[in-house]
């Protein structure tokens, strides 16, 4: 069986091994420089195997942007990109992007002349090797308070920036630039979008996502049916190339409440729009899809809104961080401690939740969320490392997506989750099982069967039924309430009669733990299920 022993790659670079995680495996990513106060983590872009982290600073320290590369396996810091003009307010590193040899960085409390917070956004392109800074873009109306670079999205050679309070009543903008026939210092400003009922103060372009002939925008303080509820603008480009154009679509929420401040995050997924109103408690993201021409709320609702909420995994300000890709996804919540919760849409609504927990009691995990494949990286701004709060990019092995079933409230929080991470493959013989939210120091079981179901069951519910096979012997719960094991299909009762593991058999695993002082009185609970189809 192949063992979960992970090597240090480089010294940016850590990794965190399972037994002391206890969930899925992470690789920590620091700054080469780490900084207290930096924010590193602030946001992530990811292309393919370049990687883009920003550290937007603070009144201390500079922010910044830093490329990762992935070579042979391995991600390590390849350069840090610090804007020629840079000053420790300016923010820089608030919103970055990266397209192949493409990488973008805003600062929208940068200093234009006189003029505080009117913001820039500086584009620095590898040649030969090297990342060099290749243009200055600033608001065509500079004003104070602008925020030009709040935001940015990067198509080709079509980039979009956000301008929080840009334009003449204030109302916030789009600007639209295409890449000149050099390079992006002959970029020119092709289109402003604006919001078809733009009023003063939207913060229109506070966030932005684009894809194909569409740019999404959110407004966090538009007053869509409550005040500062939010709103998200669609733009189409009106022809082969963008031009000035109004909004053709307004989403909000079908229930808005005041200051939720939808459109604080966006994202976008084929006909799915996915946007973050983190402002009102807990915090929470709805979702939109394209029947026609028109947007409709996903599900009655439309929320992706967390069912319990734990002091262990983060209290507030989910939606601060969307991500979609088809009928997944991720919502961060950086406030408190901080987390990422995974939403699955079955058709009809979003359901199948399952929280990653932080590694530790740091805070601002969630900052930011970005999918690669099937991994998931987010960030921690507020990562402690050797007493200093330098912020952190989390990164995470494939995870198997097919939670099941409930979990319930336990003795310590909201409850139990169960994950799995590895290959589904037998001859690769590496799934790792993971429970994470249980309490700590208790004696638990894994165990598995080969049907999902759902009943009560001690303080939980029973997941995993039919022909049942327990993962002995039992196992100790850490201090930090995380348990893993490693599967040996190989290894009784795996391999036995009706409980063998085989490609095409499809089994579904749970955790059973002792809960003394749980809120059911029954002295036990149980994670929820996932379920798993091995492969050859």
């Amino acid at each position: 069986m192949r063992t979960f022993l992970l090597a240090v790659s480089s010294a940016a670079l850590a990794l965190l091994a399972a037994p002391a995680l206890g969930q899925c495996p992470l690789e920590k990513i620091l700054a080469s420089d780490a900084t207290d106060l930096a924010a590193f983590g602030t946001t992530i872009s990811i292309d393919g195997n370049v990687a883009l982290v920003g550290s937007r600073g603070s009144v201390s320290v500079a922010g910044s942007a830093y490329v990762l590369r992935r070579v042979a396996g391995v991600w390590t810091e390849e350069a840090k990109l610090d804007p020629s003009d840079d000053t420790t307010n300016a923010a820089s590193g608030t919103a970055a992007v990266i397209e192949a040899d493409v990488a973008v960085v805003g600062a929208p409390s940068h200093t234009v002349g006189q003029v505080g917070n009117a913001g820039a956004v500086y584009v620095f392109e590898r040649q030969g090797g090297s990342w060099v800074e290749t243009a200055k873009l600033e608001d065509p109306g500079v004003g104070p308070n602008h925020r030009f670079g709040v935001s940015l999205a990067l198509s080709g050679d079509v980039l979009a920036i956000g301008g929080q309070l840009s334009g003449a009543g204030g109302e916030g903008r789009v600007f639209v630039y295409q890449r000149g026939a050099g390079d992006w210092s002959t970029a020119s400003l092709v289109a402003t979008l604006t919001a078809a009922d733009a009023q003063a103060a939207d913060f229109l372009g506070s966030s932005l996502a684009m894809q194909g002939d569409l740019i999404v925008a959110g407004a966090p303080l538009e007053d869509a049916g409550s005040t500062s509820a939010g709103a998200v603008y669609v733009f189409q480009r009106p022809g082969a190339t963008w031009s000035d154009t109004l909004s053709i679509a307004k989403l909000v929420d079908p229930t808005p409440v005041a200051n939720d401040q939808l459109g604080t995050s966006v994202a976008i997924s084929g006909t799915r729009i996915v946007a973050g109103a983190p402002l009102s408690f807990p915090g929470h993201a709805s979702s939109w899809d394209r029947v026609g021409p028109t947007w409709t709320s996903a599900s009655a609702d439309g929320r992706l809104s967390p069912s319990v909420i734990s002091s262990s995994v983060g209290s507030s300000n989910y939606g601060a961080s969307v991500v979609v890709d088809g009928d997944l996804a991720y919502v961060g919540g950086p406030g408190g401690t901080g987390a990422v919760r995974r939403f699955l849409w079955d058709g009809a609504a979003w359901g199948s939740e399952l929280a990653i927990a932080p590694p530790n009691a740091d805070r601002g995990y969630g900052s930011c969320v970005a999918l690669r494949g099937t991994e998931l990286w987010y960030g921690a701004t507020d990562h402690r490392e050797a007493g200093q709060r330098t912020g952190a990019i989390f990164r995470s092995s494939p995870r198997m997506e097919l939670n099941y079933c409930v979990t319930s409230p336990n003795s310590v929080g909201g409850g139990a989750l169960i994950s799995a991470c590895g290959s589904t493959s037998i001859a690769s013989n590496d799934l790792l099982l993971v429970s994470t939210g249980v309490r700590p120091a208790v004696p638990g079981l894994f165990f598995y069967g080969s049907n999902p179901i759902n009943s009560p069951f001690g303080d939980g519910r029973r997941c995993a039924g039919g022909t049942v096979k327990r993962l002995n012997p039992p196992v100790a719960v850490n201090a930090s309430g995380a348990v893993f094991r490693p599967l040996d299909v190989n290894a009784p009762p795996a391999n036995g009669g009706s409980g063998a593991i085989t490609a095409g058999s499809i089994w579904n695993f749970q955790f059973w733990y002792r809960d003394p002082m749980g809120p059911g009185g029954s002295g036990f609970n149980l994670t929820d299920g996932v379920s798993v189809p091995f492969t050859p």
